[in-house]
């Protein structure tokens, strides 16, 4: 398994709602025109392509999650890590129309005890 690191949830949000992750536009091939998608849009048609890759380019899909032409498998797993961690919140976002956070519960007490 790759480990690219931990992935801090508070860093990774503010991120986020401050508009410093840039990667939500995209260019249209026959304006030449860049064109905004919403974070949602944007991991949806992500792993979309990832799942069209894995099923139709079988040889393509096996050269990248064995690692050995490029390190492409460590992005695409850092990326899906950030997906497992942000898209709960931006569906709950969606559908009560305004920006909610949840983080981690604190503990309370020992483990020990």
């Amino acid at each position: 398994m790759i480990d690219s690191g931990n992935i801090n949830y508070l860093q990774l949000d503010y991120s986020v709602a401050h508009g410093s992750i840039n990667a939500n536009r995209v260019m249209n091939q026959k304006t030449g025109n860049q064109i905004i998608i919403e974070e949602l849009d944007r991991e949806f048609i992500f792993v979309f392509a990832l799942s069209a890759l894995s099923r139709y380019r079988v040889n393509d899909w096996d050269k990248i999650i064995s690692g050995k032409s490029s390190n492409l498998i460590s992005k695409i797993r850092r990326y899906l890590q950030t997906v497992q961690l942000l898209f709960p919140n931006f569906i709950l976002n969606e559908l009560y129309g305004r920006i909610l956070s949840f983080y981690s519960p604190a503990r309370a007490g020992s483990l020990g005890d």
